[in-house]
């Protein structure tokens, strides 16, 4: 599991990459690792990045609709950002969020490498994040 230095890094530097940036595609090739099915993960198209913040472990990503993903890296997982959308035989990745303005094209990537498939993201309402059981025993 990444340590939480690592965690708040990766989200402060998510959060300066993508805040404001738009949705344009959101797809979950590990089906696995997406544990809720409403709202549905293709409601994030159209919507624009707010914030990227932590909570113990665990990344939260805004959106300007009101949704937020709420992801654990867990052992083996990594959330990057990619500047080229990856290929039909990329078979680590878990979930793909692209973004495009202005002819800049971008993908956050969350990939798990390793047998154990355990990294997870939910697809929450923004007012659903109080009542997550992964975040309830957290603290403020």
């Amino acid at each position: 599991m990444p340590e939480l230095p690592e965690v708040e890094i990766t989200a402060r530097l998510l959060d300066r990459a993508l805040s404001g940036a738009l949705v344009e595609s959101a797809l979950a090739p590990g089906i696995n690792a997406l544990k809720t099915f409403e709202p549905p993960l293709s409601e994030l198209q159209g919507e624009r990045v707010t914030g990227v913040r932590r909570r113990g472990k665990q990344l939260i990503v805004d959106f300007s609709g009101g949704l937020v993903l709420l992801i654990h890296l867990m052992s083996a997982g990594r959330l990057q950002l990619y500047d080229k959308r990856a290929g039909p035989r990329d078979r680590t990745s878990r979930l793909l969020v692209g973004f495009s303005e202005e002819g800049v094209e971008r993908e956050l990537r969350l990939r798990e490498f390793g047998s154990r498939q355990a990294a997870w993201v939910k697809v929450l309402r923004a007012g659903e994040l109080d009542d997550e059981d992964s975040l309830s025993g957290l603290g403020p």
